[in-house]
């Protein structure tokens, strides 16, 4: 697979995804991640999980992300609050809502911070 191939079927604003592209290409060798991520092609967040390196970092574009590196997420706490101007001061991370264990992770673009809640209090 080429880069050019990745490029042309994923928008510049989506999260790549390893299961996705395995989905869409029938495989993937992991070697060509490592080379374009060194070449400056894309950029890594977490482990199967890279964006490219022209994409536009947003306050959406980094909510989604947050949303899709630790599944299932929704952002809530201090960063909704500060989103619909409910609080007077800045939030530097995003924290978000999971059922699955709380979680930290850093990254270049930004810090995901996740507080776990019971299964049975995550809907909506």
């Amino acid at each position: 697979m080429k880069f050019i191939d990745l490029k042309t079927r994923l928008s510049k604003n989506d999260i790549i995804d390893i299961r996705n592209v395995i989905t869409l290409f029938d495989s993937i060798d992991r070697r060509r991640l490592y080379e374009w991520q060194k070449k400056g092609y894309i950029v890594k967040l977490t482990n199967n999980f890279y964006i490219f390196s022209d994409a536009e970092i947003d306050d959406p574009f980094v909510r989604m992300i947050s949303n899709k590196i630790y599944s299932p997420s929704y952002v809530s706490l201090e960063s909704a609050l500060s989103y619909y101007g409910l609080i007077p001061e800045a939030v530097f991370q995003i924290t978000s809502i999971t059922s699955r264990k709380t979680h930290n992770i850093q990254t270049d673009i930004s810090n995901f911070n996740y507080k776990s809640i019971h299964k049975r209090l995550f809907w909506g």
